[in-house]
């Protein structure tokens, strides 16, 4: 993530990924705590939101199904062997979709930084109708 700065949309989407995700790593099915607003996040911290297309490409940056959550040990394993994060996300997305999505990252993306505010605002929408939806479930 070196160069690259996380921005409110970046948080916002990483907490829908997770959310979406169940707060589980999608490898190994560790569980992790759910985010809590306002409250003590640090155990949530182990739980990435990874991208099979870096975050440098803004065609795919925000795209969720780019994305999955992965446990810290997880993400810097696929990160590691890009065979595996392939094959990850093949079994996630299905091979055309993947496909979709390498082409879409070797895409320019003009007005990123325009764009931002509003990605940031959907994203949050979505990840606190998600987390209200498994509150509800729960009790």
């Amino acid at each position: 993530m070196s160069g690259i700065k996380r921005t409110a949309a970046d948080n916002w989407f990483s907490l829908y990924v997770r959310c979406r995700d169940n707060w589980t790593c999608q490898r190994c099915k560790r569980k992790f705590l759910p985010h809590v607003e306002g409250g003590d996040n640090r155990l949530l911290q182990g739980l990435d939101n990874a991208h099979c297309f870096g975050r440098g490409s803004h065609m795919t940056r925000f795209e969720p199904d780019n994305c999955c959550a992965l446990c810290f040990a997880c993400h810097s394993m696929i990160d590691a062997d890009p065979e595996s994060k392939r094959e990850l996300f093949i079994k996630r997305v299905g091979e055309k979709r993947y496909q979709e999505l390498r082409v879409l990252s070797h895409l320019p993306f003009i007005g990123f930084k325009k764009a931002q505010k509003e990605i940031s605002k959907r994203f949050r929408e979505l990840f606190r109708e998600m987390l209200q939806q498994q509150e509800e479930t729960a009790h």
